[in-house]
C-alpha cells in the first residue's frame, strides 16, 4: 500500500492496463455472443437499464460531470472573482449544449449527405434535417434549466445583485422538484417520446 503512494504514476498505469484488459475481455465476450440482427437471449434481464440510465444521466452522471466545474468555480470565487465564477456557472453548460448539439448535428447531417451521395453520385450534396427522440425527462430538465435561468435573471437584480442563501436554497429546491418529477415520469411512463426535426 505504501509503495502505491510512493509511485503514483506506476500505480495509475497499472490500473489503466488492468482496466483495458478487463474491458477487452468483456468486449470480446459481447462481440462473440451478440448479433446486430437479433436480440440476445438475456435481453429481458437488462431491459430495466433504460430506466436506470435515464435517471442516472440527470443525477449521478450529471453530478460527476459537474464536480470539476464546481471546484473551479468555488476556487475562482474565493480568489476574489465572484462574477467570473458566476459567469462560468452559465457559460460551461451553455458551451456544452451549443457545441454538443451543434457539432453532433452538423456531423450527422454531413454523414447522411455523404451516404446519399455515394448511392447517387450524379446528384449534388443535399443536407436535410434529422429527427431526434426527446423523452419526457429531457423536456422536464430543459424546462427546469429555462426556469432557473429566467428566475435568476429576475431575482438577482431584485436582490441588489447579491446571491444570497435564499436564492441558493430556492435553486436546490427547484432541482429536487425536477428530479422527483423526472423519477415519477420514468416510473409511470406518462410522457412518451416526442420526435423533433432539427435543421442546421
Amino acid at each position: 500500500m505504501k509503495e502505491d503512494f510512493d509511485q503514483p504514476y506506476k500505480t495509475l498505469v497499472r490500473f489503466i492496463l488492468y482496466t483495458l484488459l478487463v474491458s477487452t475481455i468483456l468486449l470480446g465476450f459481447l462481440l462473440l455472443t451478440t448479433s446486430p440482427d437479433k436480440r440476445p437471449k438475456y435481453h429481458f434481464l437488462l431491459c430495466f437499464m433504460g430506466f436506470t440510465i435515464a435517471i442516472a444521466w440527470i443525477s449521478t452522471i450529471a453530478a460527476g460531470n459537474s464536480v470539476g466545474d464546481l471546484i473551479a468555480d468555488i476556487t475562482v470565487a474565493r480568489l476574489g472573482f465572484p462574477v467570473m465564477a458566476l459567469s462560468a456557472c452559465f457559460g460551461g453548460p451553455m458551451l456544452n449544449i451549443l457545441l454538443g448539439i451543434g457539432i453532433g448535428g452538423v456531423y450527422m447531417m454531413v454523414q447522411a449527405a455523404n451516404h446519399r451521395h455515394k448511392k447517387h453520385p450524379d446528384k449534388p450534396f443535399k443536407y436535410h434535417s434529422y429527427n431526434i427522440q426527446i423523452g419526457g425527462t429531457l423536456m422536464i430538465s430543459a424546462i427546469t434549466l429555462l426556469l432557473t435561468l429566467l428566475g435568476l435573471l429576475i431575482i438577482v437584480p431584485m436582490n441588489k445583485w447579491v446571491m444570497s442563501r435564499k436564492i441558493g436554497y430556492g435553486l436546490i429546491i427547484l432541482w429536487m422538484i425536477s428530479t422527483i418529477v423526472n423519477v415519477v415520469v420514468e416510473l409511470t411512463g406518462v410522457w412518451t417520446d416526442v420526435s423533433y426535426s432539427l435543421t442546421f
